[in-house]
């Protein structure tokens, strides 16, 4: 049990807390991707710590006196099946990362990598200091739809194309929240 509590407290993730964020990170794309590669790696840090009889981020656990190896080896596994579950449930995500990337932090891409249709969209977005400053100072979603249709018209699809696959989810989670009457 204690185990249990250390990791939900350790990890959770809810809508509430994406939408409580700090109010400068205004895209709700960027926090569900930072929250998502997040806890991955803390699945993966804390399978290799517990592996290392190592309970610095198991307060509850750490304070039983004599904690058992085969519970400690037994939790291990269940991290290592619930991080391969992770990585399966949401391994969509991870085939398009860098489409995210491009989405939630165009200015920091590299051009060469990215695909042919984006890259010199991309090179003339980061040359311009203007667009920078409105990306940052806006909602993603309103900083592509000032883009001009002419100069950035692959970026402005991949937007609508990234908004789309995020928007469902966002609107299954609040409907969830909301109460019917």
């Amino acid at each position: 049990m204690a185990f249990r509590l250390c990791i939900f407290h350790r990890s959770s993730l809810s809508y509430e807390q994406l939408e409580c964020q700090d109010a400068r990170e205004k895209s709700i794309y960027r926090r569900i991707w930072a929250h998502l590669k997040a806890f991955k790696l803390k699945l993966n840090l804390f399978a290799g710590q517990l592996a290392k009889n190592d309970l610095s981020h198991f307060s509850r656990l750490n304070s039983i006196p004599s904690v058992n190896e085969e519970k400690l080896k037994n939790y291990e596994d269940g991290l290592k099946k619930l991080h391969f579950e992770f990585e399966h449930r949401f391994q969509d995500f991870s085939a398009i990362e860098t489409e995210l990337d491009i989405f939630t932090m165009p200015f920091n891409v590299n051009c060469e990598a990215m695909r042919s249709d984006l890259q010199l969209e991309l090179i003339e977005l980061q040359s311009n200091n203007h667009l920078k400053q409105s990306f940052l100072n806006m909602p993603k979603l309103e900083f592509n739809k000032s883009l001009s249709k002419v100069s950035f018209p692959n970026l402005i699809s991949h937007a609508q194309k990234i908004s789309a696959i995020f928007a469902s989810s966002y609107i299954q989670g609040v409907q969830q929240r909301t109460p019917s009457f």
